[in-house]
């Protein structure tokens, strides 16, 4: 079946409008104008002729053929077209893109083909549009389920994820806790590990005072060899007293004391003064 495209074009020439009817086949197109007042016009064209043409363009013939197509359909908005006696051509900006030779047609029997053959153009278009407002009816009503789906996925994705970051600030702010109270466990550990290293204030200040007591060892030796030679004049000074039959020794008089019935108050202080007596003498021996 031969490719049929109409359309409505304005004939540059008079400035009124045309109707335009291209039939494609495999080896030529047959142009069909109508216009208002006139006698159909009808001319052809041969592939070979479009080739001729198709040569002076940079353009394979391909590509011609399919561009020669949109500007009879009508499609190419910047194709001018010019219907002059019985010459007709287009034009795109200032290069002719074809021209074909065109003549009325007289007899009744090929305007009655030609009527027939664009009324069912005009059918087929029709069906096809018909179907294809079916199918965009459909197409809509599909769009219009997949969007109210959409929107419920929607809703249902924005609930689900604020119920996420709660759970998440949850545990978020769980782990924060938890993080914030080892850290001050480990702080704490690391104080009390501090204040068994380090030393005492207390201990220092003892071992000074223990040093300051006791002195140099030297100093010690001395002291010690010096009670020594006291404690020994002292044992050898009450050890002639009490060998001295003589001598009013402080022995004597204790005994004189005990055996006198005295008071005990004057008893103990008789006793204190004679061994206060005692002492100094003992300090006296020893230093002289």
């Amino acid at each position: 079946m031969n490719d049929i495209v109409t359309c409505q074009v304005l004939n540059e020439a008079d400035k009124e409008s045309i109707t335009l009817c291209a039939e494609w086949s495999n080896d030529h197109v047959t142009i069909y104008i109508l216009k208002m007042d006139t006698l159909p016009l009808i001319g052809e064209m041969s592939m070979a002729q479009l080739k001729d043409f198709a040569e002076n363009f940079p353009v394979t013939f391909d590509e011609y053929i399919e561009e020669t197509r949109n500007m009879l359909a009508g499609k190419d908005t910047d194709v001018s077209f010019f219907l002059i006696d019985d010459m007709f051509k287009w034009s795109k900006r200032l290069w002719t893109r074809g021209k074909i030779m065109v003549h009325p047609v007289s007899k009744i029997e090929t305007i009655s083909d030609i009527l027939h053959r664009l009324i069912n153009n005009f059918n087929d278009t029709g069906k096809m549009l018909e179907e294809l407002k079916q199918e965009n009816d459909k197409l809509k009503s599909v769009q219009q389920k997949l969007n109210d789906q959409l929107q419920t996925m929607i809703s249902l994705k924005n609930s689900i994820e604020k119920d996420l970051y709660a759970k998440f600030l949850l545990l978020l702010n769980s782990k924060k806790r938890k993080i914030k109270e080892l850290q001050e466990e480990s702080k704490e550990q690391s104080n009390v590990n501090s204040a068994y290293n380090a030393p005492t204030d207390e201990s220092e200040g003892s071992e000074e005072d223990t040093s300051k007591s006791t002195g140099s060892p030297r100093k010690r030796i001395k002291n010690k060899v010096v009670s020594t030679a006291s404690t020994s004049k002292m044992t050898g000074t009450f050890g002639t007293l009490l060998n001295n039959e003589n001598a009013n020794t402080p022995h004597k008089e204790i005994e004189e004391i005990n055996e006198k019935p005295i008071d005990k108050v004057e008893q103990k202080a008789n006793i204190r003064s004679q061994l206060t007596l005692l002492e100094n003498d003992s300090e006296e021996d020893m230093f002289s």
